[in-house]
């Protein structure tokens, strides 16, 4: 019987840890912060942008090594800008984003010639 008393005591004991570990988790997963961060670099393919004039365009997909949890905040910079010597035109944005991936586009127009151009970019959620 005290057997029987005691095995209740832990398993109501049991329980009651259970629910406060269960109530941590979803207050965790309903916090707005940064789980992780993921980096890199990506850009057009050599002499993308040499011929033609007016709008073009180059979307350039990137996938993220595993996919985040929300859809991250992503950020881009300027690393390489390759380009005949006559007016640099270019211009690069992120035209799309999700959990696993992105696409940034990358455009040029009129008269420049661009051998390449390319972008750092960070993706956090």
């Amino acid at each position: 019987e005290q057997n029987i008393s005691q095995l209740q005591t832990d398993l109501q004991q049991l329980q009651a840890e259970v629910t406060t570990k269960d109530q941590r988790i979803q207050a965790l997963e309903q916090r707005d912060y940064v789980e992780r961060c993921e980096s890199g670099i990506v850009g057009t393919p050599s002499s993308v942008f040499t011929s033609g004039s007016g709008s073009r365009y180059n979307d350039q997909t990137v996938t993220f090594s595993r996919a985040f949890r929300t859809t991250p905040e992503v950020t881009i910079g300027l690393r390489l800008l390759d380009h005949y010597p006559t007016h640099i035109r270019v211009s690069a944005y992120v035209s799309s984003k999700s959990t696993t991936g992105m696409i940034v586009q990358f455009a040029s127009w009129a008269d420049s010639r661009l051998f390449a151009t390319s972008v750092y970019w960070m993706a956090c959620a």
